[in-house]
């Protein structure tokens, strides 16, 4: 049984945001960031996972934020839990029902829009998705959302890459936004200190040259094209290391393991696995890379690797060649071969090259992805949509 929520306070605007993941990515990553920087005295928010264990509990319980989650990942009466989700709607009287992703996206829709009359707005956080890859029912559930898609109040792309595939592949939302996801520049920035504990702690010395990246272990984060250039590097290079985080990023992933032992990459690859706290890993290193061959919106991991003065080399997916142009390279997804000849060109610069475009790309931060100016937007269409 859903509990009951108590009906909210008339002069802020309730929002009841319903997120999907198991995992703290990308989506969650800037909920979290979103639910910590709206003004409280303007939005009441509350948050409802479609799964079980979902680790966004420990960053909202400091926040005074309710999460509840529906389970239904193992329930086996699916239907008691979407009339969970009902009730829960029903008591929480949200005047906006924000979605992340795309089950999160279909539930919504259904239950918020056709059945209880709400405000929806999507928010889409992905760009080219090879949804055949992740099952016939991730497929169904885009092709479902595809048709409902002029639905929605507002859908939010976090990208213009990613917009632009939704509406080629069917989506036709009456009110669209491009937000992309911000950084608080405050609490990623470079920290030479931090930067030499990290090192220590792992063996590093100061003159390595260290390139890493941070990424769930998926398919499209392309670790094996990664490791590819890593080897092609490595053969030139003997004083490097390849720093790899990420959740099953660890020596327990057997499959990683053989590929790394394939490449002969065991003396230079650090599996560092899920970090509770990845600011010291970014302050780390001389080289981001992000080696997706698609899927990427807009990749968290490169604007915090940019807040901390880290020059990046990505993959031209999503959004990547637009938030680096002018302070980071970019080559084309599943090509090691580029990949490898654009981190060497980063390695080949000087320290204060290197230093200098770190800062050049902190900077871009700054102007174009501040968190405030982010959440602004975010606020404003809150409002917007409220008001309707």
């Amino acid at each position: 049984m859903a509990k009951k929520i108590k009906s909210h306070n008339s002069s802020k605007i309730n929002i009841l945001h319903i997120i999907t993941d198991l995992d703290i990515g990308g989506s969650e990553i800037m909920l979290i960031k979103l639910l910590y920087h709206l003004k409280k005295d303007r939005f009441k928010n509350f948050v409802v996972s479609l799964k079980s264990n979902n680790p966004l509990k420990k960053f909202l319980k400091d926040k005074n934020i309710l999460i509840y989650e529906l389970n239904l990942d193992y329930s086996r009466n699916k239907f008691n839990k979407v009339l969970n989700l009902l009730k829960i709607i029903k008591n929480y009287k949200p005047d906006i029902i924000h979605t992340l992703l795309y089950h999160a996206d279909l539930i919504g829709i259904i239950i918020g829009k056709f059945i209880l009359n709400k405000k929806v707005i999507w928010n889409i956080r992905c760009s080219n998705m090879n949804l055949k890859k992740y099952g016939k029912s991730g497929y169904l559930v885009f092709k479902l959302c595809s048709n409902l898609s002029n639905f929605p109040n507002s859908i939010i792309f976090n990208s213009e890459i990613g917009k632009y595939y939704h509406i080629n592949k069917g989506y036709c939302p009456k009110e669209s936004y491009i937000i992309p996801n911000g950084f608080d520049l405050s609490v990623f920035k470079p920290d030479n200190i931090k930067r030499e504990l990290f090192r220590a702690k792992y063996n590093i010395n100061k003159n390595c040259i260290c390139i890493g990246i941070a990424s769930r272990y998926d398919m499209m984060k392309d670790h094996d094209n990664f490791l590819m250039a890593a080897s092609l590097i490595k053969n030139k290079l003997k004083n490097i290391k390849f720093l790899m985080c990420g959740n099953n990023v660890d020596p327990d992933n057997k499959d990683l393991i053989s590929k790394i032992n394939y490449y002969d990459l065991h003396k230079n690859v650090i599996l560092l696995g899920k970090l509770s706290n990845i600011i010291p890993f970014y302050q780390s290193l001389d080289i981001y890379c992000s080696s997706s061959s698609f899927g990427e919106g807009f990749p968290n991991a490169v604007g915090e690797a940019m807040a901390c003065g880290v020059p990046c080399v990505v993959t031209d997916v999503g959004d990547c060649k637009k938030i680096v142009k002018g302070v980071g390279l970019v080559v084309p997804p599943k090509n090691s071969n580029e990949l490898s000849k654009a981190m060497l060109k980063l390695i080949n610069m000087s320290k204060q090259e290197r230093k200098s475009l770190g800062l050049k790309a902190r900077e871009k931060i700054k102007k174009n992805y501040d968190i405030k100016n982010i959440v602004k937007q975010y606020e404003n269409l809150f409002i917007k949509i409220a008001r309707i």
